[in-house]
């Protein structure tokens, strides 16, 4: 018994880690995926919650089977309302094509697909997040544990499997819980790293180095381009008579104003047009 749960959970964990990481990182940042996110995200966790099902089906009996809102509920976190419909319905209509369903389980099926419907109006309404998401979970939690409690009272099975699926249930999702947020954490401080690599810290605006690998790029590419200079007159004067802090803010001042006159001609974007702002 102890081997098929460690395999039920490995196969759990190793799904949702798999699906989890690659939306935050480069597809999290592609035009098209990011559209399709909610239905791509709703697939792949319906079908990891099938492949759950089918395991745990085959594994206790019928009885670890009802794990999958699980899935259902990273799924929410990922891609809101609509990737809990979707993987919700994949996982519930699919359990209907067993040929081995009895009743009672089919009741039950009934039952998830109602805790989907439910999260999805009401996930449109209040948007899942990493700080709500425990409501979400103990209230899924609870209301199948009494629907598995009233399984096994007319199945008249013993209710130490009922013990069995709590303490499973709730190490599972806590324990998912804290890998993915570790790998979040970990990954935006990666992507913060990068990310003032590229930067200049004074304008926030795309440092020489950035500069100089997007003017070969272009040129590269053959690709027309203006490139405009900016020199302050008389600014070491300035910086000499009224400070470096002075100094700093003309700078930023400058470099908003380029922004604000990018936005305002409608260029392809702000950042392109001011990229060659080069570092005073």
């Amino acid at each position: 018994m102890l081997i098929e749960i460690l395999s039920y959970f490995s196969i759990l964990f190793t799904f949702t880690l798999l699906i989890y990481w690659p939306f935050i990182n480069h597809f999290k940042q592609t035009p098209f995926i990011h559209r399709t996110r909610p239905y791509v995200i709703g697939i792949k966790f319906g079908i990891t919650g099938l492949i759950l099902t089918f395991s745990a089906v085959q594994l206790t009996n019928d009885f670890m089977m009802y794990i999958q809102y699980i899935p259902v509920l990273y799924s929410g976190l990922l891609g809101g309302a609509f990737a809990i419909l979707i993987s919700g319905l994949i996982i519930g209509i699919g359990l209907f094509f067993l040929p081995y369903l009895a009743l009672v389980p089919m009741i039950l099926n009934i039952n998830f697909l109602v805790v989907v419907v439910t999260l999805f109006f009401v996930t449109r309404k209040y948007e899942m997040t990493n700080k709500n998401i425990f409501l979400f979970f103990w209230a899924c939690f609870i209301e199948t544990f009494v629907a598995l409690f009233l399984g096994l009272c007319f199945q008249t099975k013993s209710f130490e499997y009922l013990l069995l699926y709590g303490i499973f249930t709730i190490f599972s999702f806590y324990f998912i819980y804290i890998v993915i947020r570790q790998i979040k954490r970990a990954n935006d401080t990666v992507k913060q790293t990068t990310h003032l690599k590229r930067i200049d810290f004074l304008t926030q605006l795309p440092n020489n180095n950035e500069n100089e690998k997007h003017i070969q790029y272009l040129i590269k590419k053959k690709s027309l381009f203006n490139l405009l200079l900016v020199d302050i007159r008389d600014f070491k004067t300035l910086n000499l008579q009224y400070g470096f802090s002075t100094g700093d803010l003309v700078i930023k001042q400058l470099a908003q104003h380029l922004m604000e006159y990018a936005k305002k001609m409608r260029l392809m974007s702000a950042e392109s047009a001011v990229r060659n702002f080069l570092s005073f």
